[in-house]
């Protein structure tokens, strides 16, 4: 009875020394979030001496699921001046919805929303954001970065 007894209380014991490790590895962090990450966006125009008004939006994706919808937007004006037909403008994007708890590298992929402007079409190119959450001095620090086919 007596040996049962120490057994039972040494694997007693184990499991929650073996709890205690994994509750400082998997929650001992800080959530941090994406922050400070902004897309270039050109609007190329053909036959005019002027660009339209227009505003275009983004969103984020994890495979086909949407993650953070109209997570940004530039508008063009008719005083914005072109440049050999085109201008191009910044569009920062709010990702603050992106959360993590968990060092890793986490992709996601940046679309431009349908648009309603008349004559205009949203661009079907597909940039790719990754993330890369890390452990620094026992903090997390995110480090995003937007690529798309030509800069990969």
């Amino acid at each position: 009875m007596k040996r049962t007894l120490k057994r039972g209380v040494a694997l007693l014991l184990t499991v929650v020394m073996m709890m205690a490790m994994m509750s400082v590895c998997a929650f001992g962090y800080t959530e941090v979030a994406v922050t400070g990450v902004s897309i270039d966006k050109t609007l190329t125009v053909k036959d005019h001496d002027k660009a339209p008004n227009a505003t275009f939006t983004y969103s984020v994706k994890q495979g086909d699921s949407v993650v953070v919808e109209n997570a940004g937007s530039v508008t063009f004006a008719d005083e914005d001046v072109l440049t050999d037909g085109a201008v191009t403008k910044n569009a920062p994007l709010n990702l603050s919805a992106l959360k993590y708890s968990v060092p890793g590298v986490y992709q996601y992929s940046i679309v431009e929303n349908a648009t309603t402007e008349a004559g205009m079409t949203a661009d079907s190119k597909v940039l790719t954001l990754d993330v890369f959450v890390a452990d620094v001095d026992g903090e997390l620090v995110v480090t995003a970065v937007v690529s798309d086919g030509a800069n990969k």
